[in-house]
């Protein structure tokens, strides 16, 4: 509790519990949408405008909950490089709405 206070959490006892199966496809889907992005006029990922830099951090901090005894470890870990490689991507790609993908999220932290 106090770790999670100190990070800028909330105090809650009890950490809600998440659909890992839904959060994943939600995650694979703004992957996908993104690189179809830097190809077509996507416009799914266009209408995020500068919010996909939140979205991207809920979905790091979902991902690094994830326990080495959970079951969904493997595919968390293997979510969570996905969503690195995106972002060494976008820093060369014209991907999100900044130029450093990466700085953005550090600046938000």
């Amino acid at each position: 509790m106090i770790f999670s206070i100190v990070n800028g959490g909330t105090a809650d006892l009890h950490e809600k519990k998440i659909n890992f199966e839904s959060v994943k496809d939600e995650i694979i889907y703004f992957i996908n949408c993104a690189y179809r992005g830097e190809q077509s006029d996507n416009r799914e990922i266009k209408s995020v405008g500068a919010q996909w830099r939140f979205s991207v951090l809920k979905y790091i901090r979902i991902l690094n909950r994830t326990s080495s005894s959970d079951d969904e470890y493997l595919e968390s870990t293997y979510l969570l490089i996905e969503i690195y490689k995106l972002l060494a991507h976008g820093c060369s790609s014209d991907i999100f709405s900044s130029a450093n993908p990466l700085n953005c999220l550090v600046q938000l932290r």
